[in-house]
């Protein structure tokens, strides 16, 4: 049954042969990260080379890193 709405314009679907992986399962993998402690011991250990004003914490970057590779990202 389709309708169509006036509100929301049809969204165009094109199906090219491709495998997509979804990337939901990522969120237990980070939250295992966290509770190992990775981020606490990143900043602990890499926290006095950050210079003070500094947006991006080595923890966050490193934690985010980690997920990254276990999801099979090749590119940072």
């Amino acid at each position: 049954m389709s309708q169509i709405s006036p509100i929301v314009p049809p969204v165009r679907v094109a199906m090219t042969g491709q495998s997509l992986v979804s990337h939901a399962g990522l969120n237990v993998v980070t939250s295992f990260v966290d509770a190992l402690g990775f981020r606490g011991l990143c900043e602990d250990r890499l926290g006095q080379f950050v210079p003070a004003g500094a947006r991006h914490r080595p923890a966050g970057i490193l934690g985010s890193l980690a997920v990254m590779l276990a999801g099979g990202g090749e590119h940072v």
